[in-house]
């Protein structure tokens, strides 16, 4: 039996959507209707291969003049351009009610024939002594209870592929920089259309898909579209397809240098686009069509479960028909006959149905759920359990499901010494850090040198004389704590040689700039430094921003007694072990 396995990542965590190849049909109803109306879209009709475009190639095939890039959109042409394709927003699935959402969860075969008990029960309770009554009442309340319980795990269920679509729209952009008439202006983003002049920098979320025009120092974080924490640098050439490639659709994605993908984030520079693609035509917008178009179907244990309650309802009603006409033509009287063999039908009815079938069901999932906890592996989706069963190969990307997507400063090296970093720290105290010289035995053996108290002793001419004992000069000792003073010192380089802002308490929401710069942003802000204070007392007198060709960035500040100017951050891979 052919499996298909669908990995959701865009909640942060994986959400597994197992279809059997032979119902995997019954997905294309509403999204075959979603297509159509993309397919109307001038942008569905007039793709390009914009990647491979000079910029004055992308300008031409936009319909724009050579000069756009200062006159931008006049606002007669962005008003009919708005027109033509739409406004940048992502589309909806379609409104579904919840009267709707309740119909679809009770519209099986196994809920009418509790809803039969349950109806036949309530007729019993009326024409049966008051002393019996209790019996048939309880049976209603706990088959009503069954329904309900089942029709609201569905409905639960599907808010959170809701959710899952909702979480893309708060992504967007809510504003965005343009110019038109010659002038600079902000406009909100559902405005933007193809052919605007878009002006990003620092902290700014992409609020559509760019062609990069000029860029001073760019680069973005594409983590949302790709998995990648690095942001990827940019530039402006035309991207040339490599041998064997003919479709520059086959590039990767964070191999398009050249453009600037809906919500997305500036994490460093600046640049000047040109809109080409909007809404759900956006890279952005491809995963919120895939997840509007997605149906929920039932997994095999609820399917056996509708083709079980199809052949008891047929064995019931064959056996309930048998039953009412022995018990008809064994009374002497007719009005004996009637009364007394429907009673004898209904109650072999109700004792044939199997009402306790759904909620034992139901009840065992989190029981199997609680087990699989147990093992490391979490569940949300409840029938997923049984589905998963059927699962040999499951494929997804580690970033942001089996890592966190965040980057961290793990160790702190010096000339003669390494400090270990808690970087799970949730307290600003120095004590994050401790001294570790078990790292410098691999280091002074690298060096041709020996750690700790034991030295080369080969004679003072030869080269193994420079490596000394490894702490002999440095005044904390193996699991020794730092002060705050050194802390301070080796990390506020760090802190003042960066423009990005950490989160509000450290954390990651909010958060703008480099994921290596916020590292160390983040291992000084729970060290007990503060950031802000330590900025406003050295403020910045100059600047060299960073550059891929020499690889680093310096600023000076004034003199204080921190005695941190100039300071000085190389690429982190060269000088910090990140």
């Amino acid at each position: 039996r052919g499996i298909l396995c669908l990995v959701d990542l865009s909640s942060g965590s994986i959400s597994i959507h197992c279809i059997n190849a032979e119902i995997a049909g019954s997905f294309d109803a509403k999204a075959l209707a979603v297509k159509e109306v993309r397919a109307d879209n001038p942008q569905y009709k007039e793709r390009s291969p914009w990647r491979p475009m000079t910029v004055e190639e992308t300008f031409k095939q936009l319909g724009l003049g050579a000069d756009h890039k200062k006159s931008g959109l006049s606002t007669s042409d962005a008003a009919s351009r708005l027109k033509t394709y739409g406004p940048n927003k992502m589309m909806e699935k379609f409104k579904v009610t919840i009267w709707q959402r309740i119909w679809n969860q009770c519209n099986n075969v196994f809920v009418y024939v509790l809803l039969t008990v349950a109806a036949v029960s309530i007729f019993q309770a009326v024409i049966t002594p008051s002393q019996n009554r209790l019996t048939s009442i309880i049976q209603v309340v706990l088959i009503v209870g069954v329904i309900t319980l089942n029709a609201g795990i569905g409905i639960y269920q599907e808010g959170n592929a809701k959710k899952a679509a909702d979480a893309l729209k708060n992504m967007l952009s809510s504003d965005a920089r343009v110019i038109r008439d010659g002038k600079e202006i902000k406009i909100p983003a559902e405005d933007l259309v193809p052919g605007d002049i878009c002006l990003l920098g620092l902290g700014d979320k992409v609020p559509s898909d760019l062609r990069l025009g000029s860029v001073s120092n760019l680069a973005t974080g594409e983590a949302a579209l790709t998995g990648e924490a690095a942001p990827i640098n940019k530039e402006i050439d035309a991207i040339s397809l490599n041998k064997g490639v003919n479709n520059p659709e086959q590039v990767p994605l964070g191999d398009r240098k050249n453009m600037a993908y809906c919500a997305t984030l500036v994490a460093q520079g600046s640049d000047v686009g040109v809109v080409i693609l909007t809404g759900d035509f956006t890279q952005i917008g491809n995963i919120n069509h895939l997840v509007n178009s997605t149906e929920h179907v039932k997994t095999d244990v609820l399917r056996h479960i509708d083709i079980i309650s199809k052949w008891l309802f047929i064995i019931i009603c064959t056996l309930t028909l048998s039953t009412f006409l022995i018990a008809f033509f064994y009374f002497d009287t007719f009005s004996g006959r009637v009364l007394d063999s429907i009673v004898i039908a209904l109650i072999c009815a109700v004792a044939m149905v199997p009402e306790g079938l759904e909620a034992i069901v139901t009840l065992k999932f989190p029981y199997a759920v609680k087990v699989m906890a147990s093992q490391n592996a979490i569940v949300r989706a409840l029938p997923a359990v049984e589905t998963l069963g059927s699962v040999t190969v499951i494929c997804s990307d580690k970033t942001g499901t089996l890592t966190q997507n965040i980057m961290s400063l793990t160790a702190f090296v010096t000339s003669n010494a390494h400090f270990k970093n808690n970087v799970h720290a949730s307290d600003r105290v120095s004590v994050n850090f401790v001294s570790d010289d078990s790292y410098l035995a691999e280091r002074a053996s690298l060096s041709f040198g020996k750690s700790g108290d034991r030295i080369w002793a080969d004679g003072p001419n030869s080269g193994e004389r420079s490596a000394t004992k490894a702490s002999t000069d440095f005044p904390f000792k193996n699991g020794d704590l730092p002060t705050k003073a050194w802390i301070q010192a080796a990390l506020s380089c760090g802190v003042l040689c960066s423009k990005c802002v950490l989160g509000e308490g450290g954390g990651r929401a909010g958060e703008i700039g480099n994921p290596t710069e916020l590292s160390i942003l983040r291992t000084s802000y729970f060290s007990g430094i503060d950031i802000e204070e330590l900025k406003r007392d050295c403020p910045m007198i100059a600047e060299v921003p960073f550059s891929s060709e020499y690889k680093f960035m310096a600023t000076v500040h004034e003199p204080t007694a921190l005695d941190t100017a100039p300071a000085d951050k190389y690429l982190m891979s060269r000088v910090l072990l990140i």
